[in-house]
């Protein structure tokens, strides 16, 4: 569903053609932006989970990450020759497959000894991880054990989805700028509050306002009691 297509949608759904509805095309996709932003900080399917990486200089600490990075949830250190943009996606048993073999159809015990060794090395370069603060409104990351070295870290991030037109089509986000557009049809059309409207209706402004309100109210509870990410305890 495209952007335009939405906007058509929730015409519909107050009742357009039926009812001129009185919303600029501006208002509507400032409130489209306002639902799917709620959604995609709730939901605990809203944002994308991935990898970014960063080199990191010894003795800085204050690192800027893409407006896009929500949350940090854990930094790897992944300094290694050894390790690829895809640090995590290497599978060590499909790895040993590369090696060459001992003429019967298997790796040889030298090349086994050496894939152990650089395995060994892998998973101490991904057991180094760093202490970290992170402003999601500044965009600053904040080391708090700054490293003595250059390094390369692997930075597991939760992410705004490269593209909304595909929350376009969930329920809830419909829903919810809906009952915005809703609201604030109301207030367009509050200076003419008992007159007659294009279309022959005659529409009540507070009727309206408090539908729009309460729906708001409803969905945002549904949204953080059934959608919402556990929240992880941590215990020293």
């Amino acid at each position: 569903m495209t952007l335009t297509e939405f906007k058509a949608h929730i015409l519909v759904r107050l009742g357009s053609p039926v009812i001129n509805i009185e919303l600029d095309e501006t208002q509507m996709a400032i409130y489209i932006a306002d639902a799917v932003e709620k959604f995609i900080e709730v939901h605990y399917d809203g944002l994308d989970e991935g990898y970014i990486f960063v080199d990191i200089t010894a003795g800085t600490g204050t690192y800027t990450l893409p407006s896009t990075v929500h949350s940090v949830l854990e930094i790897l250190n992944v300094t290694s020759t050894l390790i690829s943009d895809e640090p995590l996606l290497i599978n060590p048993y499909l790895a040993g497959n590369t090696y060459a073999t001992d003429g019967m159809g298997s790796p040889s015990i030298l090349d086994v000894y050496m894939f152990r060794q650089s395995f060994s090395q892998f998973s101490s370069a991904l057991s180094a991880t760093l202490r970290f603060e992170y402003n999601d409104t500044t965009n600053l990351l904040s080391i708090l054990e700054i490293p003595d070295e250059d390094g390369r870290y692997a930075l597991r991030v939760h992410s705004s989805p490269s593209s909304t037109e595909a929350i376009y089509g969930n329920s809830w986000v419909q829903k919810y700028a809906t009952a915005l557009c809703k609201i604030a049809w109301a207030n367009n059309i509050g200076k003419f509050e008992g007159a007659t409207l294009p279309g022959g209706v005659s529409l009540n402004y507070q009727k309206l306002t408090e539908e729009g309100e309460t729906d708001k109210e409803k969905l945002e509870e549904e949204l953080y009691e059934r959608y919402q990410e556990p929240i992880d305890f941590f215990t020293a």
